[in-house]
């Protein structure tokens, strides 16, 4: 399955934009960013990572999305952060943090203070969005950059069953994803991607996870207008709005929908591309919701905060009769902060 993704991102092999690629130095590892920012005064603008998928690079991302005229029209800028070769020699994010390989977690923690120090962008409004691997990787910037990125959204992305174990963000945390039910390459029910990628999970696991770890009820489902009947498909939208501390969790499902980027060119191969919605700007709606909390440190030191809730790692929340020796749960507090805790 890991050369599928390959074998679908052929397409994308040339490049439509000249843009200029910076130069980062990250232990000893001389990695590239494209950097794009709007017209207007760039102190305290608000900045989005845009991570491609696997086999992809950063120039491909930014010409698959096309999210620049989103950023010219809400003006906040977009980093295509790029990352590194495999042990295929593919392109790829170690979102599933595995020791022997790239730290990309501390990689983009690194960009993100640097880009911030040089052009001063606002510290608080720092989004990670991405396609396929790409939304992989935001989900592990969810769960290991809680305190540095305001909210993420996955296009087409997973989790898998490491990343929800090494799972630990100090916050409740804004989540939306995106995701086609005919997707052939990250299938919306869950996939085993082999070494690597590992077994991903189902869309429900996913969204089950962080609406519990979140404690988000009554969600609101609309079907969406279908504007465009040609695509082969519509979308329907799920909303998770009373959740703590504020977080929303929207969840797309596009009907029909296959490995792509909504409102993008149609690319026909990894199945039908949406044109109801602009994915930039849902995301950017999004996004534009949340700032980072001002207090996400102190949050963990109040010493007369009481437990409130225990969650499995599927985010079903549990009494503490129903806890096993030896599992993993998620304990959350009365002041906002999270535990994760191994019953002994």
């Amino acid at each position: 399955m890991k050369y599928l993704f390959a074998a679908v991102f052929v397409f994308f092999s040339f490049n439509f934009i000249g843009q200029t690629e910076y130069t980062f130095e990250y232990q000893g590892l001389s990695r590239t960013y494209i950097l794009y920012i709007p017209s207007g005064n760039v102190q305290g603008m608000p900045l989005v990572f845009n991570l491609h998928g696997y086999t992809s690079n950063a120039n491909q991302q930014m010409t698959l999305t096309g999210m620049n005229d989103a950023a010219d029209a809400n003006g906040f800028a977009v980093v295509y952060a790029q990352g590194t070769p495999d042990s295929f020699g593919i392109n790829h994010w170690n979102a599933w943090q595995d020791p022997t390989d790239v730290d990309d977690i501390g990689f983009i923690s690194a960009l993100r203070s640097y880009l911030i120090d040089s052009y001063g962008f606002d510290a608080n409004r720092v989004y990670s969005c991405g396609f396929s691997n790409g939304g992989i990787m935001s989900y592990a910037i969810a769960c290991q950059l809680s305190d540095e990125f305001a909210a993420i959204a996955s296009v087409a992305g997973s989790m898998n069953t490491d990343m929800m174990t090494q799972c630990t963000p100090s916050r409740s945390f804004p989540i939306m994803e995106v995701h086609g039910d005919a997707d052939p390459v990250v299938a919306i029910g869950g996939t085993n991607q082999g070494a690597g990628f590992g077994e991903l999970l189902s869309v429900a696991d996913v969204i089950s996870y962080w609406t519990g770890f979140n404690a988000c009820s009554d969600p609101n489902t609309i079907e969406l207008p279908n504007t465009n009947l040609l695509d082969l498909c519509n979308v329907v939208k799920t909303e998770y709005a009373d959740c703590d501390g504020g977080v929303r969790v929207w969840n797309y499902l596009i009907e029909g929908g296959g490995h792509t980027w909504p409102g993008a060119f149609p690319t026909i191969i990894v199945g039908n591309t949406n044109q109801d919605i602009d994915a930039n700007e849902e995301i950017w709606d999004f996004f534009n919701l949340f700032s980072l909390p001002q207090s996400v440190e102190s949050n963990t030191q109040t010493s007369d905060r009481q437990l409130v809730a225990i969650y499995d790692l599927t985010g079903r929340s549990l009494s503490l009769d129903q806890l096993l020796a030896g599992e993993l749960y998620v304990y959350r507090f009365s002041d906002g902060s999270v535990e994760k805790r191994v019953i002994q």
